[in-house]
């Protein structure tokens, strides 16, 4: 094994991205909270955060993170197309 202990700490950035085509009604209860089975964007929000915290247990041979920021953006657009 290589000895890393003496090695600088480097900054690392993940970043994804999800599409979801889906009809005006099916849209608007989305973005109104309106679902059957719940806030599916509520859900959403912390189904990401809960997989950046376990970043290390879900990559292989990723380090330990005691210094995690995640950062989640809107996930429902202003407009509809």
């Amino acid at each position: 094994m290589v000895d890393v202990s003496k090695k600088n700490p480097t900054i690392r950035t993940a970043e994804t991205q999800c599409i979801m085509q889906m009809n005006q009604e099916a849209y608007n209860k989305l973005k109104d909270k309106q679902l059957s089975k719940g806030d599916a964007l509520t859900m959403a929000e912390i189904a990401g955060i809960m997989g950046a915290k376990r970043t290390q247990d879900l990559v292989s041979l990723s380090k330990e993170n005691n210094e995690l920021t995640a950062i989640l953006d809107s996930l429902v657009p202003s407009n509809f197309t």
